[in-house]
């Protein structure tokens, strides 16, 4: 029994010692290693300890707190999208636009003339001597007028339509961009939170040793100069993620949920080949849409003005009563088109409509080229950002641990550590950064392709 004790005593110091092993480098100088992103604590026991059995409870009769899930991009997009007051503007603009094309078509308003003659003064019978003259005029609308009024509002109303598709996908666009960015805020706010955690350790190992006369003040004041940067870079992040956050919160019109936001995981770039793309989807784009309801509503304005060159057409029907006599009244009225023809209304509205239909083409154009570069574009963000993790954070992080494993056990110079650690910290940014560009642009070209993309 005593041998049996004896050796159990012996294997727990020994396991004590070899624990405390690894940091006998840094307990040489009183100092504390510095902390990793993960500790594990454990409660050693001994062989006289009889562990308490714990009563298994039953599952069932125990409530489980329900944790929500993250916020995900795609619950963000359908809340935007039905919520946004830009787009209800937008909507509202395009509705009003359809009805007054819808409107614009009407008859032409009648005009009512009364009239009364012969009035004079001195004694005179009224219902004999006075001439009365009750006129209805209605413009007739022949030579096209109402046709020119309709392409002019059916101009308008699908400008405000390009207009609506502009706003829909700015909107879209903008809660795509504060959603990755909060994300990434966040994120880097941990990764800098833990670097200055860090850097607190080893400036507080060094003013230990500074004071024991171990180390040089010049060496103190370079790691305190890091520190400070460090905790600004960190201010700076933190303030931009909350910023993010709180439009983002804005344009919800909601709270954003403590559980945090999911990060959605690449799409696959629109299939086909860039130019094919870009000369499809150039047409649908908005500004080359609002470019045509210019054009549209521009030749309409021309076919106006050719019409009012014929000039107006009025009939006149209606009731007179002539010395007690009571009589109908018919009639037309015309413009002569002899002199000036509206020629100064027709020779402006056929230079505007011609000006925008060169305004068309160049803008139909442009979109073709930039859509197909930007289509390019897209998918070599994607490509990279596909093996940014091997090729950037990979390293990064083997480098930064093994430096920080280095310095705890003491066999490199805490500079050493401050580099990697730098290191990590922009290698991790760069890589959050080309994921967001990769992610925007490559919702941006399955919304110019139009087709859908699962965020």
């Amino acid at each position: 029994m005593r041998i049996a004790t004896l050796l159990l005593v012996t294997a727990t110091v020994t396991a004590a010692t070899a624990m405390t092993a690894t940091a006998v480098p840094a307990a040489a100088t009183g100092a504390t290693p510095v902390p990793t992103t993960a500790t594990e604590t454990s409660t050693p026991t001994t062989a006289s300890e009889t562990p308490t059995p714990t009563p298994t409870p039953d599952p069932v009769s125990i409530p489980t707190p329900s944790t929500p899930p993250p916020l995900t991009l795609a619950a963000v997009l359908e809340r935007v999208r039905r919520e946004s007051p830009r787009l209800a503007a937008a909507r509202a603009l395009v509705e009003g636009a359809e009805a007054g094309a819808r409107a614009a078509g009407r008859i032409a308003d009648p005009t009512l003339d009364l009239l009364s003659e012969n009035w004079r003064g001195g004694d005179f019978d009224a219902r004999t001597e006075l001439d009365l003259t009750a006129a209805w005029v209605q413009p007739l609308e022949i030579w096209g007028t109402r046709s020119g009024r309709r392409a002019v509002a059916a101009g308008d109303a699908d400008e405000a339509r390009a207009g609506l598709a502009l706003t829909a996908r700015e909107v879209e666009l903008e809660a795509v961009r504060l959603f990755l960015a909060t994300l990434d805020g966040q994120e880097m706010t941990r990764a800098l939170e833990a670097q200055a955690d860090r850097l607190r350790v080893i400036v507080a190992r060094l003013e230990r040793q500074v004071a024991e006369g171990y180390a040089a003040e010049a060496r103190l004041a370079k790691f305190t100069s890091e520190r400070a940067r460090v905790e600004l870079d960190l201010l700076r992040t933190r303030q931009a993620a909350a910023h993010d956050a709180a439009l983002l919160a804005a344009i919800l019109r909601a709270p954003l949920p403590a559980s945090g936001l999911a990060r959605p995981p690449l799409p696959a770039p629109p299939e086909g080949d860039a130019a094919r793309l870009a000369r499809e989807a150039a047409a649908r784009q908005p500004a080359v849409q609002a470019a045509a309801a210019r054009l549209q509503r521009a030749r309409g304005s021309a076919a106006l003005e050719r019409a009012r060159a014929r000039g107006d057409v009025e009939a006149t029907a209606g009731y007179k009563r002539t010395a007690g006599l009571d009589t109908a009244v018919f009639g037309l009225a015309f413009t002569l088109p002899v002199f000036e023809r509206n020629a100064a209304g027709r020779a402006r509205a056929d230079a505007e409509a011609r000006a925008l239909e060169l305004e068309w083409e160049d803008a139909t154009a442009r979109a073709t080229a930039r859509l197909e570069a930007f289509f390019d574009a897209a998918r070599g963000l994607r490509e990279r950002a596909a093996t940014i993790e091997r090729d950037l954070i990979t390293p990064a992080e083997l480098a930064h641990r093994a430096a920080l494993s280095a310095f705890n056990e003491g066999r490199v110079d805490a500079l050493e550590l401050v580099d990697a650690e730098r290191v990590f910290i922009e290698a991790r940014r760069a890589a959050l950064e080309i994921a967001s560009e990769a992610y925007l642009a490559l919702h941006e070209a399955h919304l110019i392709a139009g087709r859908e993309t699962g965020p």
